[in-house]
Formats: C-alpha cells, sequence, structure tokens
C-alpha cells in the first residue's frame, strides 16, 4: 500500500491576490465609510429638511408646536420646528361600481412640516449634525417635548 506524502502548507500566486483583494476591500470600507463620522463644527451648514408626519391623530395636533426643540431617538438635539402645515388625511375607497374615490379621513391628518438644522453637504448626501446619514425618503423619529414620530424626509435644501 503506497502511502501519500503531505504537501507543506504553502501560498500561491492566486492565495496572494485573494488576501490583497480583501485588504483592499477593507481599507475601501474604512476610507468611504469611516470619514463620515468625522465632520468638524466649523464644516456644518446651515439647511432646511422638510419632512412629513403621517396619520397623525386629530388628538395630537395640539402637540406640533412650531419652535419646538426636535431630537433623533438617542436625545441629541438636532433643530427647531419652523413650520406645519396640516392636512386631513386622503384614502381610496371603492364605491358600490368598484371605482375608486378619494375620501377625506376626519381622525387623522397629514403634516407637512420644515425644520432649520445644520448638517455637512458632501458628494453623498447629507450628513445631519455631521453624523446621521440623510436623503429624502428616509424614515427617521423626531422627538420634541410634546410629540414622539416616525417621520419621512421628503427634502433638504441648504439655507443662504
Amino acid at each position: 500500500m503506497e502511502r501519500k506524502e503531505k504537501r507543506p502548507i504553502g501560498f500561491n500566486v492566486i492565495d496572494l491576490v485573494i488576501l490583497l483583494t480583501v485588504a483592499a476591500v477593507i481599507v475601501g470600507c474604512v476610507l468611504r465609510y469611516g470619514s463620515w463620522q468625522n465632520a468638524e463644527p466649523e464644516q456644518l451648514a446651515e439647511a432646511e429638511l422638510r419632512f412629513r408626519i403621517e396619520e397623525l391623530s386629530v388628538d395630537l395636533l395640539d402637540a406640533v408646536v412650531l419652535g419646538a426643540p426636535l431630537t433623533l431617538a438617542d436625545g441629541k438635539t438636532v433643530g427647531e420646528l419652523r413650520s406645519a402645515d396640516f392636512h386631513k388625511t386622503t384614502v381610496l375607497c371603492e364605491d358600490g361600481d368598484g371605482k375608486l374615490i378619494p375620501v377625506e379621513r376626519n381622525d387623522v391628518y397629514t403634516v407637512l412640516c420644515s425644520m432649520s438644522a445644520k448638517g455637512l453637504f458632501t458628494d453623498r448626501g447629507f450628513l445631519l449634525e455631521g453624523q446621521t446619514p440623510l436623503a429624502p425618503g428616509h424614515r427617521i423619529t423626531l422627538k420634541t417635548p410634546t410629540l414622539t414620530a416616525t417621520v419621512l424626509i421628503t427634502d433638504i435644501s441648504a439655507v443662504g
């Protein structure tokens, strides 16, 4: 019976290429995403963020207070509520013929709001307070002293 000799463990060119590729990917990720967290306070610019609160109960309309400080879920204050425009929520319902018709609900409202904030505008997007990436379509939780709501960001623009 023949005995097979064990080959010593060694690296060849393909192993070296794979290791270098993995190292390059790791370095690229650190450089790209690690730099998002390094904004200096003097780099932050004034911005206006517009957002929508959907299906806010009619009982909570008084909780939307202009000038109220807005904080993130972690408690960090990020801006001030500048405007709030209240609209009855409209839903589509089927009539007897199967056609969709818009119906206004009296118990819930959609609130279109804007806030002032500071952030960093980059080629990759907007960083609220230089740390929290935001873009239209993102949902975040904002708190005021009287209300906590998950909002939909609709627009971000520079002021001035």
